[in-house]
């Protein structure tokens, strides 16, 4: 099956005049109560896409935005598409195109796979430009068509990585790590070198080891570690120690194209909540748990 077969001409809104996200989710509402399925509750479905969109944002830098949600109602995947007369803000970002999807509840691989061929097909700015121009319904399809891609029922790694991830060189200072953690929440960062060629791994763990004596973590007892500084020698040192020397080599990865069932299993087994995702040696993407829950637990 490819993108273009599920693709429905008759639900598509070119140079539509709406000045927002919710007037554009409001007349893909419409459209879908006219040309899709007349027997939805839509004012549910409505607020439905509204709790989805509480959770975080669905527009992308792009300029695309998806509103969706999962419905008991409906058995299969079924989308809309929009583009407005004039870019919209929202989010601080100008919308150039819309697609709002309904999917069924027990469908998350074909949802996936259709949000994963939605973005490869409208993945950057240039790309949504090539349909924003077009007039015509028949000639977006065709141009859809023109650009297809296929779908398959099996969920890969690829499909829900997060791909826009923030790295390490091996030159950086631990001091600079410890403050790329503090700016971001994150507390394990993969190395890359030039090229975002895979090094290994940086957990918090291996930073506060260096504040640690070696003869301290030796310990079985706690008892004779309260008159330790623990952090005095990673205080002085932080500036001078680079993440090559503490780095993990080691380190578990995955393939872009491993199944995502290899994912949950490695998760399971070896208690591990985060891995990079690799293209031969270039470092691609890392997952884990907040990817896991919002590419697919929650999507």
């Amino acid at each position: 099956m490819k993108l273009s077969s599920m693709t429905q001409e008759n639900l598509l809104l070119l140079k539509s005049n709406v000045t927002s996200k919710n007037e554009a989710i409001d007349v893909l509402l419409n459209c879908f109560e006219e040309r899709y399925n007349p027997t939805l509750d839509y004012s549910i479905v409505k607020n439905k896409i509204m709790e989805r969109e509480e959770l975080g944002s669905t527009t992308y830098d792009n300029g695309l935005t998806i509103p969706h949600t999962r419905i008991e109602e409906i058995d299969d995947v079924v989308f809309g598409i929009l583009t407005p007369e004039i870019p919209f803000e929202d989010n601080g970002v100008m919308v150039n195109m819309v697609i709002m999807i309904l999917s069924s509840s027990s469908t998350s691989s074909v949802y996936l796979k259709v949000l994963s061929s939605l973005m490869t097909i409208f993945g950057t700015a240039e790309l949504i430009s090539q349909y924003t121009t077009l007039n015509k319904t028949a000639d977006f399809l065709a141009k859809i068509r023109e650009n297809d891609v296929a779908l398959t029922t099996e969920l890969k790694v690829e499909d829900v990585i997060n791909k826009e991830f923030i790295y390490l060189s091996p030159n950086d200072t631990v001091e600079e790590a410890i403050h790329m953690m503090s700016r971001t929440n994150i507390a394990c960062l993969p190395v890359c070198s030039e090229g975002n060629i895979y090094e290994g791994v940086v957990h918090f763990n291996d930073i506060i080891a260096l504040g640690v004596p070696q003869y301290a973590q030796m310990l079985t007892s706690m008892k004779f570690v309260s008159s330790i500084d623990p952090m005095e020698q990673l205080f002085i040192n932080e500036d001078k120690i680079l993440v090559e020397n503490i780095m993990n080599k080691q380190e578990v990865t995955m393939n872009y194209d491993s199944y995502l069932i290899e994912v949950f299993l490695f998760m399971i087994k070896e208690k591990k909540l985060f891995i990079p995702v690799l293209n031969g040696k270039e470092c691609v993407g890392i997952i884990d748990y907040t990817c896991l829950i919002n590419n697919y637990l929650r999507v």
